[in-house]
């Protein structure tokens, strides 16, 4: 859970992140399995781990746009 409190302000991530654990649950309880955790952890592991390459990958692009010079386009009123 460190994950969505560390990389977003807002509740966005968690909510994201509770749907997939309400969502495991529902399917255990539907099929009467349960949840392999060793399995999971690994899954979570290689999800986050993917996650974290976008996001360098998106700051990255973010900085480049962000200290790019400004560029000499015009803007026309659209009425």
């Amino acid at each position: 859970m460190q994950y969505p409190y560390v990389h977003v302000a807002d509740e966005t991530e968690v909510d994201h992140f509770l749907v997939v654990v309400k969502a495991l649950n529902a399917y255990c309880t539907a099929t009467e399995s349960s949840i392999n955790y060793i399995e999971a952890r690994q899954l979570f592991e290689q999800y986050l781990s993917r996650v974290g390459k976008v996001m360098e990958s998106l700051t990255a692009s973010m900085e480049q746009e962000k200290n790019a010079a400004p560029t000499n386009r015009e803007y026309t009123e659209v009425y």
